[in-house]
């Protein structure tokens, strides 16, 4: 567990973290993101950020001219993260997710609120809750480039992602925090070769072998699925 975490630590810290709107070319179309993003999240309650982040985020998806090239780079030996915005004061940040064939995240919580939608490709996602004997899978489900989903923070959304595609896939998420503050995205980490035992945690890179199961089994971890046609832009 160690090991992997340490190579998730890695990826998600891959990329530039920048201010897009500072770029003198080649970003036009992910300014006009960061703008339409500035709006929504000053204006709406923290409640309904996800949301409204997620229907101001659809109409871009798909979109040939939203990327530039170093937001697209992925990687051969696990999925990359590019870091594409970080609001100034941390309200926000943009992330493009890089999928090649196979390539798959732990199951895993946030840290805040997230917001992915399908740039390009497909994705299999699997959510989860923790029962009395463990992580129980309670939905699998694939989307289709276009489509938007968001996830509450912490242990109410537990889930994993897959690219469900036979080339590259790309995810655009938008995370309520400050990644270059963060770090990550991910608050814990859940061991699958466990599944009759209490789940393993991982927080801030430190295992926390206590078992848990009994004070959230209780807890729902229903995910909030908001689909939107790609036609809709």
């Amino acid at each position: 567990m160690k090991d992997m975490m340490s190579d998730e630590n890695r990826r998600r810290t891959e990329g530039t973290v920048m201010n897009v709107c500072t770029e003198s070319k080649g970003a036009a179309v992910l300014c006009d993101l960061v703008r339409t993003l500035d709006h929504v999240v000053a204006t709406t309650p923290k409640a309904r950020q996800p949301a409204a982040v997620a229907v101001a985020l659809a109409p871009y998806l798909g979109r040939a001219d939203l990327l530039r090239d170093a937001d697209r780079r992925g990687s051969p030996h696990h999925y990359r993260t590019n870091v594409v915005h970080v609001e100034p004061r941390g309200a926000y940040s943009i992330v493009a997710l890089v999928w090649q064939p196979g390539q798959r995240t732990p199951i895993h919580s946030h840290r805040s609120w997230c917001v992915v939608g399908v740039h390009e490709g497909r994705e299999l996602e699997r959510s989860f809750r923790v029962g009395a004997g463990g992580l129980v899978q309670i939905d699998e489900h694939v989307l289709e480039q276009g489509h938007v989903t968001w996830l509450h923070q912490g242990e109410q959304d537990i889930h994993d992602v897959a690219n469900a595609d036979v080339a590259t896939t790309i995810s655009i998420h938008v995370y309520g925090l400050d990644y270059a503050a963060a770090g990550s995205s991910i608050l814990d980490v859940y061991d699958e070769t466990r599944p009759d035992a209490c789940y393993r945690r991982v927080r801030s890179l430190v295992r926390d072998e206590s078992c848990t199961i009994e004070r959230q089994s209780s807890q729902s971890a229903q995910t909030t699925h908001l689909e939107v046609s790609p036609n809709a832009r």
